[in-house]
């Protein structure tokens, strides 16, 4: 009896020790966060300070404070839940390598605010990083996990607003559409001579006052030109013919993020076996089935009614009835002018192996 007393108790102290290791293992995975925390409360509180910019100030404090209460809330968890004591302070690596930015010499040596967002961006993926390493590892409990995983979306949200400082606002330059007469699709020629041309000028006394050349996809008949002032964006279509400055109107400040959206167009290939109607030829509107999708290529092969013409002579029998050489044209005979744009669908019917052979056709 007490052989099997002994044994139980060693087993559950195993099981205890084992248990122990688990939380400290989950414990070190979240104090890596919580220094991560630390740093980056520090970095945008020192960021509210440097700058100069009142609205940048303000979102930085924001943030700030709410880095704050992360930290709290994550303390207490790495302290109640899994019976570490939490760090207080930011990591040592940080101090030493400027992990997050330092801001100090962002602010006073110049730097536009692109360029603050993107080491702004650089710091923030450290921390994301990190959270995201805490949440895949196995030995963080559920509990744990649901909660790194809020505080995480709380982080991307506040990273995803930086972002609003790289919007144009009233000292950015302006966005004019210049009319284009050309061809369709030939805006880009037209914006290729532009930049050309400024290169051309670059180190010359009438170098051009322009800033950038964007062409929409959607806008045919239109290029947008960034410039101060309209009459850099007359100086700059000087001489070239294909571009119409008579009525210059610029964008208002709002419309110009939506010239720059750029929407990606992704297209779902169907599975094998289900059915899609096609959209363009001479099977518009046809039902067919999916045979087999080339993922790599980007390729779909379909299963379909045909649609044959069978009176159309092939082979041997074309080259015969094409040998008109020897016939003399009677006079006064009216020549009709064939329409390029004229459309014959053909009727859909099942495959006719016979017909085919009689038109002189190969299976």
């Amino acid at each position: 009896m007490s052989s099997n007393t002994a044994t139980g108790a060693l087993a559950s102290q195993t099981v205890s020790d084992e248990s122990a290791a688990v939380r400290r293992k989950a414990a070190e995975k979240c104090q890596f966060v919580l220094e991560a925390l630390y740093d980056s409360f520090n970095g945008y509180k020192q960021c509210a300070a440097d700058t100069k910019d009142t609205a940048m100030r303000l979102l930085f404090d924001k943030i700030a404070a709410s880095r704050a209460d992360l930290i709290i809330q994550l303390s207490n968890v790495i302290r109640v839940d899994l019976g570490v004591e939490p760090v207080t302070s930011g990591s040592a690596l940080a101090g030493a390598h400027r992990t997050w930015i330092d801001v100090k010499s962002w602010f006073t040596d110049g730097r536009d605010k692109a360029a603050i967002v993107t080491e702004v961006h650089r710091g923030e993926n450290v921390l994301i990083k990190l959270y995201e390493t805490a949440i895949e590892d196995p030995d963080i409990v559920l509990k744990v996990r649901d909660f790194l995983h809020e505080q995480l979306k709380t982080v991307k949200e506040q990273n995803a607003s930086v972002d609003v400082f790289l919007l144009p606002d009233v000292k950015s330059p302006n966005l004019w559409p210049v009319k284009v007469k050309c061809r369709i699709e030939e805006e880009k020629q037209t914006a290729l001579l532009l930049v050309r041309k400024y290169f051309a000028l670059e180190n010359n006394e009438k170098t051009l006052q322009i800033k950038s050349v964007v062409v929409k996809e959607s806008d045919r008949g239109y290029i947008y030109i960034e410039a101060f002032k309209s009459n850099h964006i007359k100086a700059a279509c000087e001489d070239i013919r294909s571009l119409n400055v008579s009525n210059l109107q610029m964008l208002p400040i709002k419309g110009m993020t939506d010239i720059l959206r750029v929407v990606k167009t992704t297209y779902r290939i169907k599975k094998k076996g289900s059915w899609v109607h096609v959209k363009r030829g001479i099977y518009r509107d046809d039902l067919a089935k999916v045979k087999h999708c080339d993922m790599i290529q980007n390729m779909v092969t379909l299963k379909l009614i045909p649609r044959i013409d069978y009176t159309k002579k092939r082979g041997e029998l074309r080259r015969t009835s094409n040998d008109q050489s020897d016939i003399v044209p009677e006079q006064h005979q009216g020549f009709k002018k064939k329409n390029c744009f004229a459309f014959k669908r053909l009727p859909a019917k099942l495959f006719d192996e016979t017909a085919v052979e009689s038109a002189a056709g190969q299976i």
